[in-house]
């Protein structure tokens, strides 16, 4: 059967690989019907979005403002950062005043 890419999905569903590669990645630029049909057809083809299937990717969304706690939340996210490292997941930090918003990446993640 071989690498599920773009081109594939694209070929599937009839969009051009513009608009499947915005459609996965969570971008602007395509209705959420085109971004479903997308999805459905990448699920069912099994691709695994230039990762290794089965390695997840976890978030870690952390208030960052927080003045009282923030050595503590700086240990956790250490911590964290460790653990998904240990266990080969992917890891993304999200900041609460950062620039990188929960639905910048909530396509990319498996665990929040």
């Amino acid at each position: 059967m071989g690498k599920v890419t773009l081109q594939r999905i694209a070929e599937e569903t009839g969009y051009s690989k513009y608009a499947v590669s915005r459609a996965l990645s969570g971008k602007p630029g395509v209705s959420e019907a085109t971004r479903k049909k997308v999805k459905a057809v990448a699920d069912r083809l099994g691709y695994a979005g230039g990762r290794k299937r089965g390695m997840p990717t976890i978030a870690l969304l952390c208030e960052d403002a927080d003045l009282i706690n923030r050595e503590m939340n700086a240990s956790i996210l250490a911590g964290a950062r460790d653990e998904a490292h240990h266990s080969s997941a992917d890891f993304i930090e999200l900041l609460t005043t950062g620039a990188r918003r929960l639905s910048d990446v909530i396509e990319m993640i498996d665990a929040l």
